[in-house]
């Protein structure tokens, strides 16, 4: 079954549900949907809008998120894990429309969010690295310009989906 169920929450977020998973036989569609509000209280505030095709939900097909790479340490570039689940957050309900629609500012907002989490964990990684070279005597200067470039990839990068990393030191 390749239909979803949709549901708004009153600040205009959205929940995404498979239906007959649990359907009871004999069921209606509408009693599915009113058991399952019940038997799920974050649903509770959330009103049933439509029902969708899940190849009509928006696929984020473009977005990357930089993970350090195990051998030489770069960022590398891997596609999201759940391309549908990616850009949940900045779905929205076109009435109209009656289908799923993405606010690009929120996009764009989870987006920069993920850069930061990224940037955290590549300045994280590095702290034991700029240990070492100073304890060695080695490239410090190399990691606090590399720290430093981590630290202004938000404000040196204009596309959150075109972020440009800076390479680590040797």
């Amino acid at each position: 079954m390749s239909e979803r169920l949709i549901y708004e929450f009153p600040d205009g977020r959205l929940a995404v549900a498979v239906p007959g998973r649990g359907q009871r036989p004999g069921e209606s569609m509408t009693d599915y949907r009113a058991r399952m509000k019940g038997e799920h209280p974050s649903l509770a505030a959330a009103v049933y809008r439509g029902t969708v095709q899940a190849e009509e939900l928006p696929v984020d097909t473009g977005a990357v998120a930089p993970v350090e790479d195990a051998g030489a340490g770069a960022p590398g570039y891997v596609p999201h894990p759940d391309p549908v689940r990616c850009w949940r957050g900045a779905w929205r309900w076109d009435a109209a429309g009656k289908r799923v629609v993405v606010d690009a500012a929120e996009r764009e907002a989870i987006q920069w969010a993920r850069v930061r989490a990224v940037r955290a964990r590549l300045l994280a990684a590095s702290d034991a690295e700029q240990m070492r070279a100073n304890e060695a005597g080695g490239n410090t200067a190399g990691w606090r310009a590399y720290r430093q470039a981590l630290r202004d990839v938000p404000q040196a990068n204009q596309d959150p989906d075109a972020v440009s990393w800076p390479e680590r030191p040797a």
